[in-house]
């Protein structure tokens, strides 16, 4: 995949073709959209940080569990645990599997598992050193 707002990306050097397509594209071409989808693994070499908001915001499918292999940890990382327990994902798995590279697993869970008390967690604030 490559991000939405990353329209470059995978593009040839002439403008001729495309190599990589959104979420949302990927979806639609495999005939995905509308339906549920159990398991989604994502190793894409340092993109998934940009690629799970579009994974937790797409309006064309559901996901039971998430697979991630994250490579190294930005200053971003918190936003995107930040953003997976707000979406309704516990971790169920973590591994390293190389130097700073990990594999999570996350599971989507009903939000009565939570009870009416959840609490939203904060996204952290822009400035990298707070």
């Amino acid at each position: 995949f490559r991000p939405e707002n990353k329209e470059s990306m995978g593009v040839a050097g002439d403008g001729s073709a495309t190599a990589f397509k959104t979420f949302k594209e990927t979806v639609k071409e495999l005939g995905h959209t509308g339906k549920s989808l159990s398991i989604l693994a994502i190793d894409c070499e340092g993109c998934e940080w940009d690629i799970y908001k579009e994974v937790l915001s797409s309006d064309v499918m559901t996901v039971q569990q998430v697979l991630f292999q994250m490579h190294g940890t930005p200053f971003i990382a918190n936003r995107f645990f930040v953003a997976m327990h707000n979406a309704g994902y516990a971790i169920f798995h973590r591994e390293e599997v190389g130097v700073s590279v990990y594999d999570y697993s996350f599971l989507k869970l009903a939000p009565s598992y939570f009870g009416s008390t959840k609490p939203q967690l904060r996204q952290p604030t822009n400035n990298p050193e707070k």
